[in-house]
């Protein structure tokens, strides 16, 4: 019940305080990943009674994937899924190993898991670009299991504690399916590139993931298996280093490359622009510019006439003087 508590009031307070965004930044869409872990270690394993439980054999590659619904260009919200197959060597009876003659089982595991959580991108993703990203997540596990009980030939072991060591293999199987279905917070820095604006492949490269599993071995009394009575609470705490290969497919997207400027030609001297063509291509009320006129071409010009025989140059002969005034008469 805390558990449930813990993450209905950590997705409240995460969508209180996701930043409001316009209609136009939103979007949704489906993603794949693959995660395997490169560390893990048991950071307190408390164990009442029973045979010894290594944790850290739980587990292996994780398959799965998520959906995605973007609340801003640098902000998506994601419900992730994913599934792990993993396989473990059990030993019902007490002080026995792989060299020892006493029956064994190997049992086979199966785990689903849902974490909701966020991704933050440091910018907007842009086709054609590589972007960072911090991811979180918090969610759970459920587990199953099932084991076949190995009994060797030549065993010594009578039929009764043969039963026993089956009614513990039970035992053993439930605990490990439920320790092996823990609580989980995780955290990974990692990076992307968007081929187009609908189409992403990326990686966490750094995943750091904390997980709490808790069991009930239950009573198993029964004086023929000496030794082997479990009771008493098994607890986990596990830390881990993990790594993943990631696709996103953004479904709101037209799939568009990055769009590269078009560079304006300058119009040549008496060049007319280039109009639209189509439909309703040059309708416009403004009048039509005047066509170009062109350079009227030069005209041969008459040559000079020659000067008049025994002339002075081109200068014309001066006019004669006027006659002289009429004497007064008396």
């Amino acid at each position: 019940m805390a558990k449930k508590l813990i993450t209905l009031l950590g997705v409240a307070a995460f969508f209180m305080a996701a930043p409001r965004a316009s209609a136009s930044d939103m979007w949704a869409g489906v993603g794949a990943k693959f995660s395997w872990d490169n560390y893990e270690m048991p950071i307190m394993l408390y164990q009442d009674g029973g045979p010894q439980i290594e944790t850290a054999k739980f587990g292996g590659p994780r398959y799965g994937g998520n959906f995605q619904w973007g609340v801003s260009k640098q902000l998506v919200l994601h419900l992730s899924v994913d599934f792990n197959v993993f396989k473990y060597k059990i030993y019902p009876f007490p002080g026995t190993d792989e060299a020892s003659q006493a029956p064994k089982a190997e049992a086979s595991f199966f785990t689903l898991g849902g974490l909701l959580g966020a991704k933050f991108y440091f910018r907007a993703p842009e086709p054609e670009r590589a972007v960072l990203y911090l991811t979180a997540g918090v969610g759970g596990y459920v587990g199953k299991g099932s084991a076949k009980y190995d009994q060797p030939e030549n065993t010594t072991v009578d039929d009764a504690v043969l039963d026993a060591g089956k009614d513990a293999l039970e035992k053993q199987v439930d605990v490990i399916a439920r320790l092996a279905s823990p609580f989980v917070f995780q955290v990974a820095v990692g990076a992307e590139f968007w081929a187009t604006d609908s189409f992403a492949i990326g990686a966490d490269i750094l995943g750091l993931r904390l997980s709490y599993a808790s069991a009930q071995e239950g009573q198993l009394d029964n004086s023929a298996l000496e030794g082997a009575t479990y009771s008493g609470d098994i607890s986990a705490l596990r830390f881990g280093v993990y790594s993943s290969l990631t696709m996103t497919f953004n479904l709101s997207a037209g799939g568009s490359q990055k769009e590269e400027p078009v560079e304006e030609v300058p119009a040549q001297w008496g060049q007319q622009p280039a109009q639209d063509e189509g439909w309703g291509g040059g309708w416009s009320t403004a009048p039509a510019p005047a066509p170009v006129q062109p350079a009227p071409a030069p005209q041969q010009q008459p040559a000079p006439a020659e000067p008049p025989a025994g002339g002075q140059g081109w200068e014309a002969a001066p006019p004669p003087p006027p006659p002289p005034p009429p004497a007064p008469q008396y």
